[in-house]
């Protein structure tokens, strides 16, 4: 028994995994839909997920984390006439801030909210990146 149960935590732990809820509210506050995603790396020591490819590819760049004021989103890839989107939401997934960015280098003010953990989400090209925010 003891063999079967080594044996199945070994087996588990060649796969890697990680888990995101999003959560979509109506304009009067109230949670209308609930996403959950799992991803999942077969090798995670040779295998990227495909965030760090959007990093990459893109030359996105958010610092500095923690921050107690100003956080930098730069996008390397940004052309003039292109924008991309830029989601500031909280651990329950409710959105505290939304802007478009058109420059290569914009600075989202977090100041006015509270110290915690938040969630940054890029939207760029139909593709997107989420980053997790310190706030001190």
């Amino acid at each position: 028994m003891i063999r079967n149960t080594i044996l199945l935590l070994l087996i588990s732990c060649i796969y890697c995994s990680a888990q995101h809820l999003e959560y979509t509210y109506d304009n009067a506050g109230n949670r209308i839909q609930r996403k959950y995603f799992v991803v999942r790396l077969a090798n995670p020591t040779q295998e990227k997920d495909s965030s760090s490819f959007i990093e990459s590819d893109f030359g996105i760049k958010v610092f500095p984390n923690p921050a107690s004021e100003d956080i930098n989103v730069f996008i390397a890839a940004l052309k003039e006439g292109e924008s991309a989107i830029v989601q500031l939401s909280d651990e329950q997934g409710k959105i505290l801030s939304e802007k478009t960015q058109k420059s290569q280098q914009e600075v989202l003010h977090i100041s006015g909210f509270k110290q915690g953990v938040y969630y940054l989400k890029i939207f760029i090209r139909e593709k997107s990146v989420s980053y997790k925010i310190v706030k001190l």
